[in-house]
């Protein structure tokens, strides 16, 4: 749970605030209770987690204000379900505070506090790759179920890089990352975390720092090839400080795949497909929430570390007019 896809997120935010802040709502008419859920299921996490919120309808108040408000975006007496379809057995979530749990909401428009979240120990549900899901929410006031269904991911296998490889980091070259999913993945975020070493002894500073290059987002092949020369122009962005008193090392390299369920993928497209660039109006949002909005699906993240660079890369880093002055060692 660790790492998440950004953009459901973000899908989850611009749901409740869409349907909060709506201009064209009735004031007079009765209030309708909008449920937004966001839940990624995966065989990797040692817990999982469900978002449900509540969508408001701010009557002659200042949406701002009132999102700030617990009590306007959470529920009461809620209870959340997960159903294993083939053999029908349920399994009641917890609610927690997930800013207690590791998981701190950030500081923005909605209460950062508590942060209401509902969790299921990964060991108690037993989990397993084609596993059919059923997720029900079950409210007050005799309100309709709300449910959506999903299929858990088994996990990637990535081929290229190993634990011993090293990419060549030279211009003109050509590296390979190459994996295989299964055949429920739909698509593949990749990304390489960069952990690079600053060393300023006239100050007895020793520090190392994880960049994170995030190299694809919707893939579909399994497979991803990256030249030196883009290798080289990511570490150029980092913009670090030009120093003849730093050195600089990389002492590890992780490449990451994360693939995502049908519901995903549905979701990252429509968006897309509704980006135009004179576009005035809002996109439509892709949910598969039966009696609400959001996204339940699966996802699965593998890594590979301890990955480096050859010593020819390094000569490079060293010489080459970009990142001469970095002094890499």
């Amino acid at each position: 749970m660790t790492r998440r896809i950004t953009f459901l997120l973000t899908i989850f935010l611009v749901l409740l605030t869409v349907l909060a802040c709506d201009d064209d709502i009735d004031t007079t008419a009765d209030f309708k209770d909008i449920p937004v859920v966001v839940g990624l299921l995966s065989t990797a996490d040692t817990a999982h987690y469900i978002r449900v919120e509540r969508a408001f309808q701010a009557r002659n108040q200042n949406a701002n204000d009132v999102a700030q408000i617990p009590d306007s975006i959470y529920y009461d007496n809620l209870t959340v379900i997960l159903e294993k379809v083939e053999t029908e057995e349920r399994f009641f979530l917890e609610e927690v505070d997930g800013n207690l749990e590791g998981y701190v909401r950030d500081e923005g428009t909605f209460a950062q506090a508590p942060n209401i979240l509902y969790k299921i120990k990964a060991d108690e549900i037993g989990l397993e790759a084609g596993d059919e899901v059923k997720l029900i929410i079950i409210r007050d006031d005799n309100l309709p179920e709300v449910t959506a269904t999903t299929t858990v991911l088994g996990q990637v296998n990535i081929f290229s890089p190993s634990e011993v490889s090293r990419f060549r980091i030279v211009p003109n070259s050509t590296n390979r990352i190459s994996w295989s999913g299964t055949p429920l993945t739909f698509f593949y975020q990749v990304d390489m975390y960069i952990s690079i070493r600053e060393l300023e002894l006239s100050i007895s500073r020793d520090e190392t720092t994880e960049y994170r290059w995030s190299m694809e987002r919707r893939l579909t092949a399994e497979r991803l090839n990256f030249s030196g020369d883009e290798f080289l122009s990511f570490i150029v962005g980092l913009n670090m400080e030009e120093k003849p008193s730093i050195a600089r090392s990389i002492t590890n390299i992780r490449v990451v795949v994360s693939s995502g369920g049908e519901e995903m993928f549905q979701a990252v497209n429509l968006n897309i497909a509704n980006a135009g660039i004179t576009s005035t109006q809002e996109s439509p949002l892709f949910s598969n929430i039966e009696g609400g909005q959001g996204i339940f699906s699966s996802r699965s993240v593998t890594e590979v570390t301890g990955v480096g660079i050859t010593s020819e890369s390094l000569e490079v880093l060293k010489e080459n007019p970009l990142t001469a002055n970095l002094n890499f060692f």
